[in-house]
Order: structure tokens, then sequence, then C-alpha cells
């Protein structure tokens, strides 16, 4: 019985087989070749860049030389002994009690934010240059103009902030708490009270975004689109770190936007005005009824004036 069942079984599913053979197409003498495949096209790649600016002498490379050299002079230096200088000026205090993290754990993780910022912005213009204009848009000069101009930006930045700190040698916001109160914070006693004006936190890290900002408002680096965001995350970061610094009592208000103001001069300003624009063509501004047209060479800097006066 069990044996039969299975041979029906089997029979229905010839039968099935064969009615569905039955009904289908007879199959062509030769089969029909297959489309052949579409091979989707490369991606384009993005022009090499062309440097607009203004060539680089020896004199650049000079100075850029001597900033570092001066950096590292400053770094080495000692520390005085007790600050000239205490208190906050202007709204100084009334930003300080708003501000200021009361916590010490909050204190540090704001103060741990910041160098970790201050390092990535310090860092990143010269990691830009190697990237964005080395590898992605295959131009190894203008990369290598864009890291010399990044080291001289930021070596100035860190010398003249250095040098601003021993002339105003201002006790930081903090020390004053720490005379009241060692307790008051873990950091009482084991760091120095010195140099609270400027922030030299903030100051490299604007000049840091100054220079991305710059660099690719220039030479679009990376389109509209990725240039804008990468100007506007370089200034976000910057303006954390400047934040942090006050949040954590390490720097009054004014140090912050003191050294802000020094970090875009030194990363945007100062190189716009010593290597992009002179090196524009033309590069003339409309004033009143005539043209400034900016002139440069090895061992000069002007302007010249088309027009009625």
């Amino acid at each position: 019985m069990f044996s039969r069942r299975i041979a029906a079984l089997g029979l229905s599913i010839a039968l099935a087989l064969a009615a569905s053979v039955a009904g289908a197409e007879p199959p062509l003498a030769t089969p029909a070749p297959s489309p052949p495949a579409v091979k989707k096209p490369d991606k384009p790649k993005e022009p090499p860049l062309v440097w607009t600016g203004r060539d680089l002498h020896i004199a650049d490379y000079a100075i850029t030389g001597a900033f570092l050299a001066g950096a590292v002079v400053e770094t080495l230096l000692p520390v005085g002994n007790d600050p000239k200088r205490a208190g906050g000026v202007l709204f100084d205090d009334a930003a300080r009690d708003v501000m200021v993290l009361h916590r010490p754990v909050d204190r540090a993780t704001a103060d741990s934010f910041s160098d970790v910022f201050l390092f990535a912005l310090s860092a990143y213009p010269a990691i830009d240059a190697g990237a964005s204009a080395w590898l992605y848009r295959s131009s190894p000069r203008v990369a290598w103009n864009m890291f010399i101009i990044d080291m001289q930006a930021l070596s100035f930045t860190y010398l003249v902030t250095g040098g601003i700190k021993r002339i105003a040698d201002r006790a930081r916001p903090i020390a004053g708490e720490c005379e009241k109160d060692m307790s008051h914070d873990p950091t009482c006693g084991t760091v120095g009270s010195h140099y609270s004006f400027l922030s030299g936190h903030t100051s490299m890290s604007f000049t840091g975004a100054g220079l991305v900002c710059l660099h690719h408002s220039q030479l679009a680096l990376l389109g509209t689109n990725g240039d804008v965001l990468s100007c506007v995350g370089s200034i976000t970061m910057a303006s954390i770190v400047g934040l942090s610094r006050i949040a954590a009592d390490k720097h009054y208000a004014s140090d912050v936007i003191s050294g802000a103001a020094l970090g875009l001069f030194s990363g945007a300003l100062m190189p716009y005005l010593l290597y992009y624009l002179p090196g524009k063509s033309p590069a003339a501004l409309k004033v009143g009824g005539g043209f400034i047209t900016p002139v440069a060479g090895q061992s000069f800097l002007g302007a010249t004036w088309a027009g009625a006066l």
C-alpha cells in the first residue's frame, strides 16, 4: 500500500511536470545573445588646482624659520615667580559668574575638551593641505604653499601670544580661588597661575580655523558645500575652545576674545594680505572713482592707483 502511494505521488509529479513543459513555448534553435553589460562611466577626477596667490620666495621661508625658532625659544624660557596683575576687567567678572562650571570634575572635562580641540585645530591645516590639495586635487605645489603659510601663521601666533603673556603677566582667574581655599580644585598648587592674558588655546585654535577658511575660500578645495562645511566646522570648534577655557576657569572672557582676535588676524587676514591678495589677476579693488591694485615683488609689497582723485 505504501509503495503504491509513493508511486502515485511520483506519477502525479511527473504529470504535473509534463503539463508544464507542454504548455511552455518551444525552445529557439539559437539562443538569443545576452545584451552587453553596461559599464558605468568612471567618475571624473577633480581637476588639479592652480595656485592663485603670490609665489613664495626665499624670504618667506626665512621668516617662517625665524618664527619657528622663536616659538621654540619662547617655550624654553622660564616662567616668573608671581603674577604682576590679577582680576578681571570690564565684563570679565560678570561673564565668569555665569559661565564658570562649579564642580571640579566639570571644569576638568571642559579643560580636556579645549586641549583636544586645540590639538585638532593646530594640526588640521597641515592635514588639510596634504589630504585636500595634494591627494584629492593632485596639486603638490599648492599643498606645499599652503603648508608653509600654515606654519608661518601658527608659529607667529605662538610667538606673539607668548610675548603678550609675559608682558601682561596676568593671574588666571582660578588662582584667586586657590589662594582662598587649596581644596577648591585638584589643580590648585600643581599648575602655574601666570599668563592668563591672552588665551593661547584660543589664539592658536582660531589661527587654525582662520587658515582653513582662508584656503578653502580662495582655492575651492572641496567645492562650495565642502568648503563652507570645513570653515563653519573649524570656527565652531575654535569657539568651543574659547568657551571651554572660560568654563574651566582658566581664562577671563577678555583673554578669550583677545585670543580669538589675534588668531583670526594671524590665520586669515595676515596671510590673505601677504599671499592671496597680491596674487590675484587682476587684483584691483574699486574705490571711489578708481582702482587700487596690489603690487608684489621679492623685496617689496605695495599698491598702485588708477583713476580720478
